[in-house]
């Protein structure tokens, strides 16, 4: 995100951490940054901005606040589920204060995201989440309101397309190995059909994406599915999936297929 804000023009001035290290010291060298604790930090900057897991925004708050004066400042976090009352004492310290959450995975992959077109939910106090929006523009993404009370939900909504995607697409690649694949072989197959799923579903949604047994109402074919993966890590993960897809996307012989997803 530094890097990026940097390439928009925005001036990266001071990283605040627990403990330097060799990544955030080559950060800051790359992009003209001190690098300080929470003990001698300047915050001299315009906006504060919290990178840190949620379970540490709080108490990371309260350490900022602790430097005094921040009249006129912006504080912004990154939580999807939490809203921007998390940052209640840097708001008593005079301090604007909205949460700002890109839905987008940051993974070992994907460390550096190109922004533009993301979307970006805003949540907090007038002035904040007019500077917030603003460096949304900026980075070329798209602004969306989201509730205090909905940010625990919108942010399951976000883990339900990230890491529980690649929970499902992990079940698959093994149910693939177990089929005889090795796990490189098993994804080559996969590429094509999961991103024409995909790309369906965006398109139309789940009526134009769903195929397959559970569309045809083939009982005897998801029978055999259960049998053959009886006693797998997987076999959950596919009674959860395939009952959800029987309740709640169009199909047929729904009724056997519930009798069959429920014996043991």
């Amino acid at each position: 995100m530094a890097r990026t804000l940097s390439s928009r023009g925005y001036s990266i001035g001071e990283f605040v951490v627990r403990k330097p290290s060799f990544r955030v010291n080559a950060l800051a060298n790359e992009l003209g940054a001190t690098v300080s604790s929470f003990k001698n930090c300047r915050l001299g900057a315009d906006i504060v901005w919290l990178g840190v897991p949620d379970d540490a925004i709080e108490r990371c708050a309260k350490q900022l606040a602790k430097r005094g004066d921040l009249r006129g400042k912006i504080a912004l976090h990154s939580s999807g589920a939490l809203g921007s009352d998390i940052l209640d004492s840097l708001r008593r310290n005079e301090a604007s204060v909205a949460s700002l959450h890109p839905m987008m995975s940051f993974s070992v992959s994907n460390r550096d995201p190109d922004l533009r077109g993301v979307s970006f939910s805003v949540e907090g106090d007038p002035r904040a989440v007019l500077v917030a929006r603003r460096i949304v523009e900026r980075l070329g993404g798209n602004v969306s309101s989201v509730k205090a009370e909905k940010k625990a939900l919108y942010h399951a909504f976000g883990a339900m397309i990230a890491p529980l995607l690649v929970s499902h697409l992990q079940a698959a690649q093994l149910m693939g190995e177990r089929a005889g694949f090795d796990a490189r072989r098993v994804r080559t197959v996969m590429k094509p059909i999961v991103e024409k799923v995909v790309a369906a579903f965006l398109a139309g949604g789940a009526e134009n994406a769903f195929s397959g047994p559970f569309l045809r109402g083939d009982v005897k074919t998801v029978e055999r599915h259960l049998i053959s993966i009886r006693g797998c890590d997987e076999e959950p993960v596919y009674r959860a999936l395939a009952e959800y897809a029987i309740d709640h996307i169009q199909g047929e012989n729904k009724e056997k297929l519930r009798r069959l997803l429920k014996k043991r």
